[in-house]
């Protein structure tokens, strides 16, 4: 990408970010149909993997059916983005589940892993956790482009939470936990490297395992969350916070592997409630993959 293309890919960036902050409630919901359908038809590429992968994962469904499922995800996908720039200022309606798992660690600021996967709201769920005084340190993925990446540091650190470069969060997660402070992450991205396979939605998936060896070897508690939509007013959104235990930090455990594999039957379980709120677009089944 050149500098010149860089340029204005930011400089839209912030006019949009600028436009959703400042807009009236009654024109919110415009901009998640206008993002929404912009995304569906220019985005063609991400369209057929998203559609692909629905009719992979639900065999059971025809191809209209998988179309609907895909679009939906897009429209949501649209919807999450329109929330989380307007947050904090407009901050969401946050109903914790029960059982609150996370609540006695932030009671007793203790330190946990917090992971999440790419369904409901993963931004919103860092922001929920902030809202309780939890100090969440959140690895993430950094845009190419540098302004973008700017807009988005800024935008995280306004919803309370304290974002670090994927490729340099080793020293800050592990200063945080020892500190007694929470470090959280979206783990069903397509790993880079220490991959096990598990089975998700009835296919054998790589899953990135680094974070799941690290917690077995400090013993680090790991926490799941998820953020889902659970009203369909763009003006005034609302989400319910679950989160399940994924390890305790002292249960026998074989490997990392059966951690990672424990937590994608809970991602599944999600996906399968939620099915309109997960990315699709992401390739997920590239390749085939042994266990471990």
């Amino acid at each position: 990408m050149s500098m010149s293309t860089k340029r204005i890919e930011g400089l839209v960036a912030r006019y949009l970010v600028t436009r959703i902050k400042a807009a009236p409630p009654a024109d919110v919901e415009k901009w998640a149909s206008r993002i929404s359908n912009a995304g569906w038809h220019v985005f063609s590429r991400q369209r057929r993997v998203a559609c692909a992968n629905v009719a992979r994962a639900f065999p059971e469904i025809d191809g209209k059916a998988a179309i609907g499922i895909a679009r939906a995800s897009f429209r949501h996908a649209a919807v999450a983005l329109v929330d989380s720039i307007r947050m904090p200022e407009r901050q969401p309606d946050f109903v914790w589940t029960s059982p609150d798992v996370l609540g006695p660690i932030l009671a007793k600021k203790l330190p946990a892993i917090v992971i999440s996967g790419h369904i409901g709201n993963w931004e919103a769920a860092g922001a929920a956790i902030a809202t309780r005084g939890g100090r969440l340190h959140l690895i993430v993925a950094t845009p190419t482009n540098p302004g973008v990446a700017a807009l988005v540091h800024r935008l995280r650190a306004g919803w309370g939470v304290i974002p670090h470069a994927r490729e340099k969060s080793l020293f800050p997660i592990a200063r945080a936990l020892r500190c007694g402070e929470l470090v959280g992450t979206a783990v069903d991205q397509w790993p880079a490297r220490h991959a096990v396979s598990a089975t998700f939605l009835d296919r054998p998936t790589p899953f990135a395992s680094g974070l799941f060896d690290y917690v077995m070897r400090t013993g680090v508690p790991m926490v799941a969350v998820w953020a889902i939509r659970t009203n369909q007013n763009t003006a005034t959104p609302e989400y319910a916070v679950t989160t399940e235990l994924v390890w305790d930090g002292e249960e026998p455990v074989h490997s990392a592997g059966d951690l990672v594999r424990r937590w994608v039957r809970m991602l599944e379980s999600i996906i399968r409630r939620h099915p309109d709120q997960y990315l699709w677009m992401h390739e997920r089944w590239k390749i085939r993959c042994e266990a471990r």
